[in-house]
């Protein structure tokens, strides 16, 4: 049998500490930061460097001070003028306003650079979680809401931001001072210099009692302040409703709650802070009042100078501002902890385009689209249940049904919106859900009746995703079928009038129509139109549905409509109910019947009298 060698007892225990450290939820948080780090390694050693230099300079100071307070001392003990032994150390005093710039200079330079560190690891934060959230699932997206995603942009990675630039790499600088400092106080007297790190135990205990209770205000003060995003989000955006229904007083009061609560949170973490910086200024003042018991007895004993004894006092006023630089880095690192978790979980989201690069692109020819048995449900509430439908090349195919009936997600499914709960959807044969997300939504053109257009001009809106090789004919073709070029000739720039956020200058109707127009300025062989007239009035729809009958006759289009002059266009239409197909068939046979689709024309005609009025003015 072969003997496998003992470790050795100072391996052990760095295999003990390791584990433990594994086991600590804040250094867990720190390792998952290491890869934004990386890139940054000149600096961090350059940083590292400046720190070197810097505690050798602040280090070297006291001893010069210590030295001159002997001279002068001695001086005055031989009868000679103080002043003429300081002219006689004239280099040393010249050296300490040497160091003094150099310090000065340094620290600037130290600065600089966490300040650049911390704001690139921040920045790739950003950058990588801007990737995933754009590659997350609609659901994921909206199970988080828009204020919570806006959070983990701007606060979370604010909070990483400071941990690295005024945590991680000042603390570094200042425990590397500390250890110099301390190293310092050995060398003059060690006896001294243990009495100064016998308090540094007893405050490193009062830190791990405390730390856990700042860790838990930190993270409640988090919640609140991501609620209060959230709210304000919501609100914002819902304004005209908080308006018109005159909510503006109960609106305050809800405020009122949020930022009450939030200033509680905010409030106990700065008192755990107090604390702890009381506790760093307690510590010093015991470790002054030991050095000073200590370096009595050594005087006594004829093992330290008064120059020694001001070396150590001076080195030991250095230590006070680093305990209340570990404190306030400590706060730093238990608010990132939390800010560090929340993006981690974020960017584990499983994304949409995981498996692409295993998966065929898709390659459109005839254009069938094939709806094959699908359902779906938002957690446990079913929306759709065993849908079929079919769509081919050159038809106009209309989706009808009352509202919650499922045509906005059945719709959504096509271009992989939405993932269906089972069934499959095929295009010319191919299973879409193993195919490229990419193509899919390359070959398949999406409009929903609330898509929103984006801070810019109208011809930037309008050009918004157009592949590189559209040319100035489809381009025209795209705007003249929308009705883009109509809009355009209202506005006093024209196709350069900026249309603000949203689109918030232009009307719905026209916000549909320039949606419209950019998707086909995209040229799809699939369009697919959720609710995309919705906001036209009769006249402006009438024309649109011939076009979208002109599209059909080289493409594939698919429109949830409720309105008669894209019905009376279609080729075919699918009734829903209750997230079943219910019936099929042109306008004529399904209106001509005691049907579900009859009542709903009827409901529709009845509301939209003037929708008529133009039809049958137009036949």
């Amino acid at each position: 049998m072969i003997c496998q060698p003992m470790a050795s007892p100072v391996h052990q225990l760095a295999q003990k500490a390791s584990e433990w450290l594994k086991r600590q939820p804040v250094w867990v948080s720190l390792t998952q930061i290491v890869p934004y780090l990386k890139p940054e390694r000149r600096r961090l050693a350059l940083a590292a460097a400046v720190s070197v230099a810097f505690s050798t300079a602040e280090v070297t100071s006291p001893f010069l001070i210590g030295a001159i307070a002997d001279k002068i001392v001695g001086a005055l003990n031989a009868g000679d003028a103080a002043f003429s032994a300081l002219v006689e150390m004239r280099w040393i005093v010249l050296a300490l306003v040497g160091l003094a710039v150099m310090r000065s200079s340094l620290l600037v330079v130290q600065r600089a650079l966490g300040g650049r560190i911390g704001e690139q690891v921040a920045s790739r934060m950003r950058r990588a979680l801007w990737q995933h959230v754009q590659d997350l699932p609609t659901e994921a997206v909206e199970r988080r809401g828009a204020g919570r995603l806006l959070v983990r942009f701007i606060s979370d990675t604010r909070a990483v931001q400071r941990l690295v630039s005024d945590g991680l790499l000042n603390t570094s600088h200042e425990l590397l001072i500390a250890a110099a400092l301390l190293v310092g106080l050995m060398l003059v007297n060690w006896r001294v210099g243990l009495a100064a790190a016998m308090v540094l135990p007893a405050y490193a205990v009062m830190f791990h009692i405390e730390n856990p209770r700042l860790r838990q205000a930190s993270r409640a003060r988090r919640r609140r302040r991501t609620r209060m995003s959230a709210y304000l989000v919501e609100r914002i955006h819902g304004l005209f409703v908080v308006k018109a229904s005159s909510q503006e007083k109960a609106e305050s009061k809800r405020f009122e709650r949020l930022t009450r609560k939030l200033a509680n949170r905010g409030a106990k973490v700065a008192a755990i802070g107090g604390r702890m910086h009381g506790y760093a200024i307690g510590a010093t003042a015991m470790a002054k009042v030991l050095v000073l018991i200590i370096a009595a007895a050594e005087a006594d004993a004829n093992r330290l100078t008064v120059g020694g004894l001001i070396t150590c006092l001076t080195l030991l006023s250095l230590l006070l501002p680093i305990l209340r630089q570990i404190v306030i880095a400590n706060r730093y690192l238990q608010e990132a902890h939390i800010s560090i978790q929340r993006l981690v979980e974020t960017l584990a989201e499983p994304n949409e385009k995981a498996n692409d690069d295993q998966l065929s692109a898709l390659q459109v020819s005839n254009g069938e689209v094939s709806v094959v048995g699908v359902s779906f449900s938002y957690g446990e509430t079913p929306v759709l249940d065993y849908i079929n439908l079919r769509a081919r090349r050159g038809e106009l195919v209309a989706i009808v049904g009352p509202n919650g009936s499922g045509k906005s997600t059945l719709l959504q499914m096509l271009p992989r919106l939405r993932t269906p709960t089972a069934g499959r959807i095929f295009v010319d044969s191919q299973d879409i859900a193993r195919t490229k997300v990419s193509s899919v939504r390359a070959q398949i053109g999406f409009v929903s009746g609330d898509m929103p257009l984006f801070d810019g001009t109208l011809l930037d809106n309008v050009l918004y995703g157009a592949p590189p090789e559209a040319d100035e004919t489809q381009i025209q073709r795209a705007i003249h079928l929308s009705g883009a070029d109509h809009i355009a000739r209202t506005l006093p720039d024209g196709w350069q009038t900026r249309v603000g956020e949203g689109g918030r200058i232009l009307s719905p109707g026209q916000r549909q129509r320039i949606a419209l127009a950019r998707t086909l300025v995209a040229n799809p062989p699939i369009i697919v139109l959720d609710e995309a007239t919705s906001a036209l009035d009769a006249e402006a729809e009438y024309a649109l549905a011939n076009a979208l009958r002109t599209l059909a006759r080289d493409k594939t289009v698919i429109v949830a409509a409720h309105r008669l002059p894209t019905l009376r266009l279609a080729d075919r239409i699918y009734v829903l109910h209750r997230g079943r197909v219910v019936e099929q068939g042109t306008h004529e046979s399904l209106s001509q019947r005691q049907s579900i689709y009859a009542q709903l024309f009827k409901l529709s005609r009845a509301d939209c009298p003037s929708t008529v009025a133009e039809q049958q003015r137009t036949e």
